[in-house]
């Protein structure tokens, strides 16, 4: 059978292993999905640095175009002088690494690519090796408010191999005209896969660090469990050791005097054991001082019936005129039987009751164990109450802490983003008064508001991680109800221990009611022992009147001898009764 100590220890340990596990999975989850959501936002983000340079690029080409097209309509150019000054220019521009830009009409007709032999002709219907139509594609999106994004496959210059390629074209309506651009997107997958290194780099380091730690804590749990363990058992194991010995009629020793000092069930336990100690000591030794009493008694009325005996021996002579004093003496002799059959009652009914008594002290002990058992099962209550509100305490810190610092960080994105937008307002402002000479301003005002709407969209994605907080709330909830229900079942335990220590007062002062019928069957045996010391002393001195004439009295003396011998047989039989009775006693040490 286990040891309640080492049953503790191993529910202790079991119950921090597991919570240690179970916030050990929650936070590789958390560390996996952010290295996730971290390499998501790397690609968007190299993603939107190429919309937005080729967006301002294209802008700044058509910003250009509709510039001859106004000096068209202020007369200073024709319309096809107009129209061959933008496509020059934007034959000639560049960016990037070689990035260039193409013109074609809304029918498919291309204008501008650098030079090549398709300027002039149609191509709505050409495709890419998926079968997409491009061209189609790229007019239909450049019509849109705004302009539009196409992604196709395309190789390289001086290569075959077709790779992604994103383009971005604008329509010019005056002319009929949509400008777009492109570049090859294949590098991103390459600087992505580059950072998923280092992001999974850093995860592993991190999962490391998280494992040592939890290892540390473990090992500190540990210890803390064995001494919690060893603290709550050994109070225990002594009261079982103690009521053990009582058990066995071990009454000599009082081991649990040194939890006397404790406030809790332990130490009431501990002074009730103590009252129980004190008074089963106090009651086998007045029943050990009565039956020395009795047995000496009996040696004493065994001796004057020898002694009556003798003298009845000697009276054999007597003379016949003392027979009315001899007479006297056998009523004297029959009193003195009297009484000590009286006498062997009293022993009778001592012998029933320390019979009973032993009975009730056995109920005690079992009652006591049952005592024992429920203190038991309160203590284990209480440690799973302790660890449910622990597991609460640190949900609930967790929570407070995240929803502190998600605060913080949506303030302060909303007010950088609320001040962006006051700046790009302005400065849009000032480039309209300025007119063309502001032109360049205003672009980079637009490109400033668009920063600000993607701070927006970057603080609304951040209220989104408030969900994972309120269903850690949820879970807190969950657990403050499991120590309540805990907490419930602890305070049953307890209450069926105080019934149990309740039976034992009850057959304590059972015990006490019995011990006190003893006294007054022992005080009863002495009076009557007394009885008897005074008739035998009487007969001797009747005995001794009557010496001349023991002669007379002859038939008289024998019958008188007769019932010392009675006598004699009766006191043997009382001494006897009374060494059964010590015998009884020994086994009980005090």
């Amino acid at each position: 059978m286990k040891s309640i100590k080492t049953q503790m220890v191993v529910i202790l340990n079991c119950i921090s292993i597991i919570s240690i596990l179970l916030v050990g999975s929650f936070a590789s989850y958390d560390l996996f999905s952010e290295n996730e959501q971290q390499i998501a936002q790397y690609r968007a983000n190299l993603q939107d640095s190429v919309d937005h340079e080729m967006r301002t690029q294209v802008e700044m080409a058509v910003s250009f175009i509709n510039k001859t097209y106004k000096e068209q309509q202020a007369g200073s150019l024709t319309p096809d002088q107009a129209k061959l000054l933008a496509a020059d220019y934007v034959r000639d521009l560049r960016f990037g690494d070689g990035n260039y830009f193409y013109i074609d009409t809304e029918q498919g007709v291309n204008v501008v690519l650098m030079g090549r032999d398709a300027e002039g002709k149609s191509r709505i219907d050409a495709k890419d090796p998926n079968g997409k139509l491009y061209i189609k594609e790229i007019i239909a999106n450049g019509q849109k408010e705004g302009g539009g994004y196409t992604d196709l496959l395309f190789a390289k210059p001086g290569d075959t191999n077709p790779l992604p390629k994103r383009n971005y074209s604008l329509a010019f309506k005056p002319y009929g005209w949509v400008v777009g651009t492109g570049t090859w997107i294949d590098y991103i997958d390459t600087k992505v896969a580059e950072q998923q290194k280092i992001a999974d780099g850093n995860l592993h380091a991190s999962l490391l660090r998280m494992l040592l730690c939890m290892l540390l804590i473990q090992i500190v749990l540990m210890f803390v469990a064995t001494y919690i363990g060893k603290r709550f058992a050994a109070p225990i194991i002594d009261t079982t050791e103690q009521l053990n010995r009582f058990a066995q009629g071990d009454f000599s020793h009082n081991g649990h005097m040194a939890l006397n000092d404790r406030t809790d069930e332990l130490g009431q336990m501990s002074q009730a054991l103590g009252i129980v100690h004190k008074n089963m000591n106090e009651l086998i030794k007045k029943i050990a001082g009565s039956v020395d009493y009795v047995a000496s008694s009996s040696e004493e009325l065994t001796a004057h019936a020898d002694q009556s005996a003798q003298v009845s021996g000697q009276t054999a002579t007597s003379m016949i005129h003392v027979a009315e004093a001899s007479s006297k003496q056998v009523d004297l002799v029959k009193s003195a039987a009297e009484h000590v059959e009286t006498m062997s009652i009293s022993m009778e009914e001592i012998s029933m009751h320390v019979v009973e008594s032993g009975e009730q002290i056995e109920s005690a002990t079992g009652a006591a164990q049952g005592g024992s058992d429920a203190v038991e099962r309160a203590i284990a209550q209480m440690a799973l109450i302790e660890s449910t509100v622990n597991n609460s305490a640190v949900v609930v810190s967790k929570l407070g802490a995240q929803s502190k610092e998600i605060g913080t960080i949506v303030d302060t994105i909303a007010g950088i983003a609320g001040q962006t937008n006051l700046l790009a307002l302005n400065a849009a402002i000032e480039a309209a008064r300025a007119g063309e000479q502001g032109r360049g301003f205003a672009v980079v005002a637009e490109e400033v508001r668009k920063l600000a709407e993607q701070s927006s969209e970057s603080a609304k994605q951040i209220a989104e991680l408030i969900g994972p907080i309120q269903i850690d709330t949820a879970h807190a909830v969950a657990t403050m109800e499991e120590g309540t229900k805990q907490v419930r079942i602890g305070t049953e335990v307890v209450t069926n221990a105080g019934d149990s220590f309740k039976q034992i007062a009850v057959l304590v002062e059972g015990i006490s009611n019995k011990s006190n019928q003893m006294a007054e069957v022992i005080t009863t045996m002495a009076l009557g022992t007394n009885d008897i010391v005074m008739a035998v002393q009487e007969i001797d001195t009747m005995s001794k009147n009557v010496a001349a004439e023991a002669q007379t009295v002859s038939a008289s003396t024998q019958e008188q001898t007769a019932s010392m011998h009675e006598i004699a047989d009766a006191s043997q039989a009382l001494a006897q009764m009374a060494q059964d009775l010590q015998e009884a006693i020994v086994k009980f040490k005090v």
